[in-house]
């Protein structure tokens, strides 16, 4: 049990530590690495689930308003 717990942790942290360098190295990339960008990046990557999930839904929501909309 306390393997697994550990694995899960282990998953979590290396998920959230991938979110964290890309998001930084596009800040850095495009100029705009000031601490609270990176702070802010900081902390969408450690709630990287939430992050996710806000932004799936939000997607889908703005794909499902713009495919009620007819072309001119």
């Amino acid at each position: 049990m306390l393997l697994l717990i550990g694995f899960g942790i282990f998953v979590y942290l290396a998920v959230a530590l991938a979110f964290f360098t890309l998001s930084a190295m596009e800040l850095a990339e495009t100029g705009r690495a000031a601490p609270a960008s990176l702070s802010v990046a900081l902390i969408t990557a450690v709630f990287w689930p939430l992050t996710v999930s806000l932004m799936s839904a939000f997607v889908f929501f703005q794909n499902a308003r713009h495919s009620g909309r007819t072309q001119s």
